[in-house]
Order: C-alpha cells, then structure tokens, then sequence
C-alpha cells in the first residue's frame, strides 16, 4: 500500500527550521534522493528523522550564518494588507474545515513536540523540572472573546524564523515571570501555516515575529504513545452520518468526543472546527482545490503483515469474547467441516430399484447425487425438467449409468396383474375335476375345415358363411357316443383360414388343449397350413392331422405325407408322432375315430378344472347387437360362470344379465370349457382379452379404466412425433396421397383384421389413412364424418339405417358393403392403384438424316431430311444427335412440308424439309429421331 508523500517545505515550517539546514543535514547524513528544492516531496519516514534533529539541536551546526539573518531581520517589513471575507459563514465553515485538520496534525502521534492547551486563564504553567520550557505569551482574554479575532499571517511566520538572538522585547521579564505580556504572539508551535484573515479591512501588517532560534528550542520530552496493531477493518456497522468516522481513520484522525476547547463546534462532516480562544478570526475560506491538496496528517506507512503476527492475531481472536467473534468462529468451522466432507467420497449404492415414474427428487435421492447436480445433467442433454417431474425408466437408466449405479425397473404391479396373480394362487389349493378338451381347427382356406365340423355337429354353417368361408371364430360344443359306449364331450373352436385372419388364428391356438390340422388331400399343404402349424408349435400343444377330401379320385395322400414331414411333422405312419386320420365331410369317414382320437388325447393330458371357483375365461368374438347391446363370446377355462356376476373384460365392465350357449338356449350358468355369449357389458371388448368374477361392479369398473388409460397412452405413444431427425420423412409424408376411409364391421374380430389389412403399406406414394373403425352399424354420424373428410364409408356384415342411407344419397358420399373380406381388399388395391402417378415411358416413332442445310432469310435453316424408317410426325418430339451424340432434345417442329405442301406425316423412305422451332445449329449428316412420351398405368 503506498502512503503519500509530503513536502519538504511544510514539514519546515511546522518544525521552525530553515529548509537549506535540513538539506545540508540531509547530505551530511548520507541519505539518499537529497531534496532538490523546498517543494520537493519527501517520505514520512524522513519526515521523522528532521524532526528528531530539530528536537536534538543537530540541526545548529547546519544553519545559515547570523550575517545573513540579521540582515533579513533588519530588512524592512513589508506592509501586507490581509482581506476580510465577505461571506463570514463560509469562511467560518471553511476555518472549520482547516481547524479540523489543524487540530488532527496537533494531536498525532507522531509529532515530536507536545503542544499546549490554550486554556481561558492568563497565566502558564511550566512544565516539570529539569526541562525547561520557553514560552511565548498568551494574548489577553479580552481579545479571545472576540469572534472576529485576526490571526498573524503564516506566510510571514517562516520570516520570524531566524538564529538570531531574542531581541529586547523577548527579553522581558515576562519571559521569567509567569505574568501574561501586552503583546502576546503564537506559541512557537503551530498547525500548518495558511494564510490568516484580520478582522478589519485595512490594518498594517506586523512586521515579523521573532521566534527563539531552533537551536535554543527545548522542549519537553516527546512521550511515545502505544499504537495499536493494524487489525483488519472491522465490519461496517450503521453509524450516525454526523459522527465522520469511517474504518480507514487511524487513531489521529477520529474525531474528538470531549467538550473541551477547540472541540466545541460540528462542521456538517462531522469535523470540529478550531477555536484556540486567541481573539483571532478563523481562517479564510479555501476552495476545494486547495483542500484536496493539503498536507495530510503524517502517519507512519503501513507495515506488512509477517507469519508471526497473523499467529499471533489468530490466538487474540481466539481467546477473545463477544457475539459477532462467536459467530465468526462458527462459520469459520463450518467451512472448515465443510472442506473436510467434500475429500470424502460418498458412498453410492451399487444398484438401484425403482418403479417408473420417478420424479427427479426421488431420482436424486436414490443415487445420492444433489438435485441440482441432476437438472444440469438433464439440461445438458437437452431436458428441461423440474425436480418434481416425472422421468422414464430409459432417461433414469441413463443417469444411473453415469454415476456407475445399474438401475432395476420393477414394474407396477396393475390391477389386471393382481387380479390374475389372486386367481393363480386359489387355482393351486382348489380341488378339481376333468373337464371336456378344447378342440381348435385350422388350415386353409376351403379345405373343408367348417364342413367337417358340421358333419361332426350334424349341421350347416359351411352354408351360412358368405362367399362360403369362415370370417369368424365359431364355438361349439359337441356331444357324441364312443365306442366304449360312453358319452364323449369336445369343445371346437372353428378358425377362419383366410391369409387376413393370422390374429384369429394365433388366438384360437393359444386358447386350445388340441390342434386339428385339415389339409386338402387333392391339394396339400399350403401357405396357411404353414402359418397354422407355426401357431400350434408356439402353442404348445399336440397336432391331429385330418385328412380331408380323401374321397375325391385326385387324393395323393402319400404326397401330403411328404409335405409335412417337410415341416417338421412326422406322421405315425412313417415312425413319427403326428396322428394322421382319414376323413370325409361328404361321406363322413373317419369322423367317429377323429373324436376318439381327441378324447384319447384328452385322457393322457389330465385335462381337469375347478368348477366350484369364481369364472376366468377368454374373449372369443364381440360385437354390436341392434336389439341386445353388446355381445361378447367367450370361452370358459375355468370355474363357472353365473348370471349377475360382475365381470371385467378389458376396457368393459358390467353385470351378466344374459347367458346364451352355443346352440341359442339361455342359460343360468357355464362351466369349464364351455363357450357361450354374455349380454350386459357396457364397452366391446377386444378378441383375445381375458375376463375375471369380481366381488363387486367397482372393482371390474376400475379394473376396466385401468386398461382403457393403458390402452390410450399406448395409442397416444405410438403417434410419430416430429423430431429433427425424421423431419424429412414428415414432409415427405406430407406429399403422399391418402384414401379415407371409414370402417364398420359386425364383429370386434372383424374389425380388427380389416384395420391391420387395409393401414398395411402397399406403397410410399399412397396409403389408406383409416379415420373411425368401430363395431355396429352406419349411422347419420359416420355419414356427416365422411363428408366432412371426403371418405369412403366400408361396411362389414354391416348395413346403413334407412336415415343414414337417405342422408348419404343427398351429400353425396359413397357406401360400400360387403360380406366377404378378400372383396374388400381387392377393391382397396384397386383404388390405390388408381391414385398412382402414372409412369413416364418415350415411344420411338422414326429416325431421318438431313442431307442438305437450306439458308432461309427471315427464318432460318431448313433441313431437307430423308425419313429413314419409322413416321415423322409434326406433334411428336426429336432429338438431335451428331456423330453418335445426342446435342440437344425435346425439339418441337415449326414446320414440315413436302414438295411445298404442309403435312402431318412423312413415312419412311420419303424426302421432306421440316423447319426446328427456335433452332438453327444443324449440319449435313445429323441424325433426327422422333419420339412420343407416353404415360403406363402403374400396379401395387
């Protein structure tokens, strides 16, 4: 820290010395960066040294000689006029300013004469013996009282100034005697020396105050003050604004709080002004100019700190007592502690289980990582989250990662889950008893599948299907007498084998105990005999070949034989484990030994049930009834079923109400492995979905929410969102053409394989963009929704009601109906076909040479061209080609002509001049072909 220097010139006249004794004392010394002149500016350190010779006399030997300085003395004194100021409060407020800054210099530390008090009584007490003390008068009260006293000028002080002798006056008896002189003068040591102001405009100046020599200056010992230690600045604390005081002051310059003289007055700043009682006027006024260059109070510079003394501080502090040390010693080892926990490693554990969503709090708490730690990692990676939002197993996992913590997702158990775990746990302990086996049939299409199943039930459903096909999952219960005489019951699931109809399929195999495979034996197997053996294999369940059609004369049943084998059945005949029957659905061979074979398969695989248990099953078919509401097949697989149990079927819910078996008869209750229809549910459930008793309608009402909202957010999931990496893929997406469509459909089964059938992508340039698909009939609604988005309604098994019929006659919208599924997509394929864009082929027409290149003004060249082979054309486009290649093409004609005549046509084999629109590069042996750009029909 720099401390700001002084000058030579005020530090001697405060001292009385001559500047010329300092600087020779100085050169004498042998100190370095000897002053210069008076105004050079010195440190405060030297400072001290010139006092310390002033006060020891050392400075004698380096005075001037008395010849000179009684010639100054003798000189005559020059009359200064003094003025006095006009503005007597500034000038006061001003003399306050600079008694404070007399009184500061006055009482510092540092200075080496001790200055008297000037008191209100006349007289002066000497100091103590042995030193003796040489005082100047004190001027009489009367002129002390005054307010308006005139002070000496400083500027003729350093005159009085000189080593010569006291003069006569000086050597009164009032210098021996305590007695006040009549003309009293300034103690010899005064404040800094500005000029002084009289008291009356005009006054005679006087002449020089003769002052003792500074040799002959003795004065009392300097007695050295303990300073304090220069601690650190305390903190600021709200003081009073007339107080002055700040932190920076040192110890001279705070302010005085005593009453006594020259302390009676507060300047605004805080600053008492000086009032040494003399009779004299305060000092003029000072602009601020000058008072920011005034000589500040002499300290001693600042000292750095060395290890010693911070120790040394730091033990002070330590023992020391009060409120704001405690504080301090607090958070001192606060951040202390604080420093030592963070070089411990926190102990994270090694995994973590959590069940999705987890806000970011708990995420946090769990890896033992701060929260604010996490919200910038997420921010980092683009993730603008709160600490109580939700995050997905796959963004927690990652931030585990990163913290070398592995992360367990354990899902929520749904009510679904629980539900089924309950059922699990009372089927282990309930007792049971054999139940019929469920016999699922699949194939090909007109295999005979529905035919053999009607000659087993005596009936004709083959007859009733549309386009005579199975387009639904048909359940049937059939009774029948073995050959043991006893009755024998089998359940058939009967399976559509249309390629649409793989979920129907795959449902039916999960649901079966056998699988009866019907393969053609005039037609072997096929694609969807492949597909159904798939099914079955990952079912899990035995396979019974039936044979069918083996009445037919084209029967190769040794080369269906082969076939399966192929596919990794084997038949019994050949020393495999595939049962192959020979059956009929026309004469009815090999049916009777088909069923006892089922039976007998039954047997071995201790097919048992719990009747006595609350009803669990599986959902075969729904669909919209007109007059009953919803209607839902379903398979019983256990337990039994009763009216007025309450079921929770998917995202229905509901009381039984009705129960209807398979052959139309109402029912009271349905055992195991019994198929039947349940009328009372308040939504269409989904083919494929398992139903469970509850004890009450609450429970299957909230079991059912459950999966609705499932089944949203998955649905609202699987929507594409627009991200920067498929952007392109969304405008392209934008440019495709689209066919809307509406679906109806008879059954919840049917619905659900017409949407994956018609929402397939055939093409990248058109789609089917399905707007509704629902089960029921074409209602006004569906109608208003197809005109407002230009869509074709579809239904299935369907018709409109006579409201909606008549409203889509008026606006115009086409229905289309149908009952049999491969119609549908035939004329889906077809209508997408159409949208096609047309592929662009060139049809060559004609070739010609130009033989000769006629000069036309006004016109241009004309090229008289031999037509080769083919037909030139004037509509038709060319292309101009030179020594093998092509300079130009899509050239137009302006003009053809032969023998002067415009014409159409010029075949091959003629001559004839035709004239290229906006062309003239041509030369003898270019070659012309003529050709037509053509649109071709495009196929999916």
């Amino acid at each position: 820290m720099s401390v700001k220097k002084v000058k030579l010139s005020d530090v001697c006249k405060e001292l009385g010395v001559e500047t010329k004794a300092v600087i020779a004392k100085w050169k004498a010394e042998g100190f370095p960066d000897t002053p210069k002149n008076v105004n050079t500016g010195i440190s405060h350190g030297m400072a001290a040294n010139i006092r310390a010779w002033a006060a020891d006399g050392s400075l004698k030997d380096f005075a001037p000689k008395e010849e000179k300085a009684s010639a100054k003395k003798k000189a005559p004194a020059k009359t200064t006029r003094t003025r006095t100021s006009r503005k007597k409060g500034a000038a006061e407020d001003h003399g306050h300013e600079e008694a404070q800054g007399a009184v500061a210099i006055a009482e510092a530390p540092e200075s080496d004469v001790e200055v008297a008090t000037v008191t209100d009584a006349p007289t002066i007490t000497a100091p103590e013996p042995p030193v003796e003390v040489k005082e100047t008068p004190v001027p009489p009260a009367s002129l002390r009282s005054s307010d308006t006293g005139v002070r000496t000028s400083a500027a003729a002080e350093p005159a009085a100034l000189s080593s010569e002798p006291a003069t006569a006056r000086e050597a009164s008896p009032a210098a021996k005697e305590p007695e006040v002189p009549e003309k009293p003068v300034r103690p010899t040591i005064v404040p800094r020396g500005v000029p002084n102001v009289v008291a009356k405009p005009t006054v005679t100046a006087v002449g020089p105050r003769n002052v003792p020599t500074p040799a002959q200056l003795q004065g009392p010992k300097v007695v050295r003050m303990d300073k304090p230690d220069n601690l650190a600045a305390p903190r600021s604390r709200p003081r009073p604004a007339s107080t002055g005081y700040s932190p920076t002051m040192g110890p001279s310059d705070r302010p005085s709080t005593s009453g006594g003289a020259g302390h009676r007055g507060k300047s605004r700043y805080g600053a008492a002004p000086i009032d040494d009682d003399d009779g004299r006027s305060p000092k003029r006024k000072v602009s601020r100019y000058a008072a920011s260059k005034a000589v500040p109070p002499v300290v001693d510079p600042i000292r750095e700190w060395r290890e010693a003394d911070l120790l040394d501080r730091a033990e002070r502090l330590a023992s020391a007592t009060g409120g704001g040390l405690r504080r301090r010693r607090s958070e001192l080892s606060k951040l202390q502690n604080r420093g030592q926990a963070a070089h411990v490693p926190v102990q994270r554990p090694s995994f973590i289980e959590i069940i999705p969503p987890v806000t970011v709090r708990e995420l946090s708490e769990l890896l033992s990582v701060r929260t604010g730690e996490l919200l910038k990692r997420l921010m980092n990676q683009g993730a603008m989250v709160t600490v109580n939002q939700s995050l997905d197993a796959d963004v927690a996992g990652v931030l585990a990662l990163e913290y070398g913590v592995e992360l367990k997702v354990k899902q929520k158990e749904s009510l679904y889950a629980a539900i089924e775990r309950e059922f699990s746990e009372r089927e282990k302990d309930a007792p049971t008893t054999p139940r019929p086996p469920i016999v699922t049939i699949l194939g090909h299409v007109d295999h005979g599948k529905t035919s053999l199943l009607d000659k087993i039930r005596s009936a004709n459903v083959a007859g009733g299907e549309a386009g005579g096909i199975t387009q639904h999952i048909g359940a049937y219960t059939v009774t029948t007498t073995g050959s043991d005489g006893q009755t024998k019951r089998v359940t058939f699931l009967d399976t559509p084998g249309h390629q649409a109809f793989t979920a129907m399929r795959a449902r039916g195999a999960n649901l079966t105990d056998v699988v009866v495979l019907v393969i053609a034996a005039d037609d072997g197997v096929m694609p969807q005999t492949v597909e159904s053996i798939a099914h079955a294999k990952a079912a899990g369940v035995p396979i019974v070949v039936a044979l069918n059609k083996i009445d037919k004369p084209e029967a190769n049943a040794n080369k269906v034989l082969g076939q399966l084998a192929e596919n990794g059945l084997n038949p019994t005949e050949w020393g495999g484990d595939v049962e192959v029957v020979r059956t009929s659905a026309t004469t009815g061979q090999g049916v009777k030994e088909l069923i006892e074979y089922l039976d007998y398969t039954a047997t071995l695989r201790e097919l048992k049930a719990s009747p006595q248990l609350p009803a669990r099953g599986t959902v075969i078919e729904a669909f919209m009834d007109p007059l009953r509401g919803v209607v839902v097949r379903v398979m019983v697989q256990n337990g039994t079923l009763h009216v007025s149990d309450s079921l929770a079927c998917g995202p229905a819910a509901g009381r039984v109400r009705l129960l209807v078996d398979d052959k139309g008869k109402s029912i009271q209750e349905a055992g195991p492995a019994t198929p039947c229809e349940i009328i009372g549910l308040d939504n269409v459930p989904v083919g494929g979905d398992p139903f469970y008793v509850v004890d009450d309608l609450a429970t299957s009402k909230d079991i059912a929410q459950e999966r609705a909202r499932a089944d949203r957010e998955a649905e609202i999931f699987q929507r594409t969102k627009v991200t920067l990496e498929n952007l392109n893929d969304a405008i392209r997406a934008g440019q495709v053409k689209e066919l809307n469509m509406i679906l109806k459909a008879d059954v919840q089964g049917s619905v659900d394989v017409l949407r994956q059938t018609m929402t397939q992508e055939l093409s990248k340039e058109v789609q089917v963009k399905l707007l509704h698909a629902a089960v029921g009939g074409i209602s006004e609604s569906d109608v208003l929704l197809a005109e407002a988005s230009h869509a074709v309604i579809v239904g299935f098994s369907v018709t409109p009601d006579e409201a909606a019929r008549k409203l889509a006659e008026q606006r115009g919208v086409e229905v289309r109906l149908y009952r049999v599924i491969y119609e549908i997509t035939d004329d889906i394929r077809k209508a997408l076909t159409g949208m096609l864009n047309p592929e662009k082929k060139e049809q060559s027409l004609g070739h010609a040479e130009i033989r000769q290149v006629i000069r036309v003004s006004k016109v241009g060249n004309i090229a008289g061209c031999m037509v080769t082979d083919g037909v030139l054309q004037r509509t038709c486009k060319y292309r101009l080609s030179r020594e093998g290649a092509v300079i130009t093409d899509g050239l137009t004609l302006d003009s053809l002509k032969r023998f002067k005549e415009d014409t159409r046509e010029v075949r091959g084999g003629l001559e004839c001049g035709l004239k290229l629109a906006g062309y003239d590069d041509i030369k003898v042996g270019d070659q012309l072909e003529a050709y037509r750009v053509v649109d071709v029909a495009r196929t999916l």
